[in-house]
């Protein structure tokens, strides 16, 4: 048992839940959302907006819009994109 520690009865070096903890991800590596040619994300409308990713779901769930399968972007020009537009407050 270590000093301090939050999780006394896990050993060192695993995570809470048990896995080995031995690969470090930095956030740069997940931070780059991925550009698809005619499609805008959540994402670039959020950074357009001046708030978090996280934020512009929230505001986009509350709105009662789901998740599209292919994930948080819409083609251009889409009714959909026009009310997401909307929520986030970027079109009057």
């Amino acid at each position: 048992m270590r000093a301090g520690d939050p999780f006394p009865n896990v050993p060192a070096g695993r995570s809470r839940r048990g896995a080995i903890t031995t690969q470090k991800v930095t956030v740069a590596e997940y931070s780059t959302p991925r550009v698809v040619e005619g499609y805008i994300t959540l994402a670039q409308l959020a950074s357009a907006r001046g708030i978090q990713s996280q934020l512009a779901r929230l505001w986009v769930k509350a709105a009662g819009i789901k998740k599209p399968a292919a994930g948080w972007r819409w083609k251009e020009g889409s009714r959909e994109l026009t009310r997401i537009r909307k929520v986030l407050k970027l079109e009057p």
